[in-house]
């Protein structure tokens, strides 16, 4: 099948090449299939502002393959600050309270149950929405612009994940 796709080298200019892989072996008529298992990763060290910029690069291939998928993340991935913070901007109620009271749990519960599903210890709830601000910053990153910065070099990212060689100074596409 690989072969047939023109193996590997057929993804060289991708960014996103898995989800590019999928849709081309999909295409020839093959089946993927999702893992029912976590692959940990060993990256450590990283600074704040690398975090989100890696987070930043993925949301821009899938802004750039799927990009009706890119609104699943603020509604399904990251809610729960979105709604606490309109929730105090809209002042004192009940409403707002139970509302408030609500995204937090979910926002909990849907972390533990995560967590146990992946085999993994649950981290405490201010990492769980640390990882929220994490994702929030990226998607803005994400919907400001197509370019971004992998393996040292300035890139923009075009349709279907293609890496295009941006001259020096150019932005990338919006």
């Amino acid at each position: 099948s690989l072969e047939r796709m023109g193996g590997f080298e057929a993804l060289r200019n991708v960014l996103g090449e898995d989800v590019e892989l999928a849709r081309r072996l999909r295409s020839q008529g093959d089946t993927v299939r999702a893992m029912p298992f976590v692959v940990r990763s060993r990256a450590s060290g990283r600074e704040p502002s690398e975090v989100v910029e890696r987070f930043a690069r993925w949301l821009t291939v899938v802004r750039s393959q799927r990009p009706a998928l890119l609104t699943s993340y603020p509604l399904l991935f990251c809610a729960t600050l979105p709604i606490v913070i309109s929730c105090l901007l809209l002042g004192p109620s009940i409403a707002n309270a139970l509302a408030t009271t609500l995204a937090m749990s979910a926002r909990l519960a849907l972390g533990r149950l995560s967590a146990k599903l992946c085999g993994v210890e649950s981290p405490p709830l201010h990492l769980m929405l640390a990882g929220d601000v994490v994702l929030l910053l990226a998607l803005f990153s994400a919907l400001r612009s197509r370019t971004v910065v992998w393996r040292g070099q300035r890139l923009g990212i075009g349709r279907n994940g293609s890496l295009l060689a941006l001259p020096s100074g150019q932005s990338g596409a919006r």
